[in-house]
């Protein structure tokens, strides 16, 4: 059985057993394998939008007890897999502005039976705002730790309801209040918020809606970080 990063376990650990799985942006096709190795998946498409790394992840498949239970195909981001036989989509390893034009450009998405696990690896808060205004829920959400980064994993399924988030929860929401890696993460928002602010004050001519926005952040971190 291979061994998962705790980045890439914890989108496994979100998966609904029994799903047929999509990876999109697999890389090397590790998480693919282990969802079926670990029989949570009965089958998955394991999907990237360059052809190295598919080679790579037909590489791992290859002589796999389960490599006939995987599917390989090329495309850009959703557009060539038929989501009428998927019912898990799994985008890991992108920014969050990626995995939105990725959403955005599937209206089969927004079937309500629908799994979404979503990790992005920058502009958190904006994916935080559009799957907000766009009626998707997050279900859960979880953190990771691989190296010296932290990574957050969401399940999202769309359910038609308008929600909006102060900035602050943008950034860091309610539900991760009682995962371990909270406080960690909390400090580490704090501290990048300081930063740019620092950073936007320093500017010739600072946006001053944009400075505000963060300036608003920043004070509700401390505040979460007082009564945590």
């Amino acid at each position: 059985m291979r061994k998962l990063s705790d980045r890439l376990q914890s989108c496994a650990d979100l998966v609904r057993r029994g799903a047929v799985a999509a990876d999109v942006g697999t890389d090397h096709g590790y998480l693919a394998l282990y969802l079926l190795e670990t029989e949570i998946c009965p089958f998955v498409y394991a999907s990237d939008l360059r052809e190295g790394p598919l080679s790579a992840a037909r590489r791992s498949a290859a002589g796999s007890a389960v490599s006939d239970r995987i599917a390989f195909v090329r495309s850009d981001g959703l557009n060539n897999l038929d989501l009428g036989q998927i019912d898990t989509v799994i985008l890991a390893g992108m920014g969050g502005d990626t995995i939105r034009a990725i959403l955005e450009a599937e209206p089969a998405v927004l079937d309500g039976s629908k799994q979404l696990i979503l990790q992005p690896q920058s502009k958190t808060a904006e994916l935080r705002r559009y799957l907000g205004a766009g009626g998707f829920r997050v279900r859960r959400e979880t953190l990771s730790r691989d190296g010296k980064f932290l990574y957050t994993a969401m399940d999202v399924q769309y359910d038609g309801t308008i929600r909006s988030f102060t900035p602050g929860r943008e950034l860091v929401p309610e539900i991760l209040a009682h995962d371990p890696l909270y406080e960690a993460y909390l400090n580490r928002e704090r501290d990048r918020l300081r930063r740019t602010i620092a950073g936007l004050k320093q500017a010739a001519c600072p946006d001053e809606s944009t400075l505000a926005w963060f300036e608003s952040a920043l004070r509700e971190l401390e505040a979460m970080e007082v009564s945590s």
